[in-house]
């Protein structure tokens, strides 16, 4: 019986040895598990942390591309009113051209028809 006894219990000892074996494995795992994931949650805020700074940064681009072209449009249309006081500035300088033209030609055809009547009374 006390053979027996003793059988059983290094049977018990094999078996809480190899029980123990498993259990210590199970638990290195569970603590890589744990490091991985610890590490997986830092690279996480940090990817976060980046994916912030990125959106802030294209949103400043976004606006300054949005003020640059603001800008630019305000441009163009001061330089399409410029273009167009110039046009009419011109316009009306062709236009007192003109006027003028016709006056002096009035006046030059006025002067030669009186020089041309004092030609002719001097011819009679």
């Amino acid at each position: 019986m006390l053979r027996h006894e003793v059988k059983k219990r290094k049977l018990a000892d094999i078996l809480y040895e190899k029980i123990r074996g498993h259990l210590r494995s199970i638990e290195e795992r569970c603590i890589k598990e744990i490091e991985v994931n610890k590490q997986l949650q830092l690279t996480l805020r940090t990817r976060d942390m980046e994916l912030s700074t990125v959106t802030n940064n294209l949103n400043q681009v976004v606006q300054e591309q949005n003020d640059t072209q603001r800008q630019l449009s305000q441009e163009r249309n001061a330089r399409i009113l410029q273009d167009e006081i110039l046009t009419n500035h011109f316009c009306k300088q062709k236009e007192i051209a003109l006027a003028q033209g016709k006056r002096n030609f009035k006046i030059f055809s006025f002067s030669h028809f009186q020089i041309r009547i004092s030609h002719s009374h001097d011819n009679m």
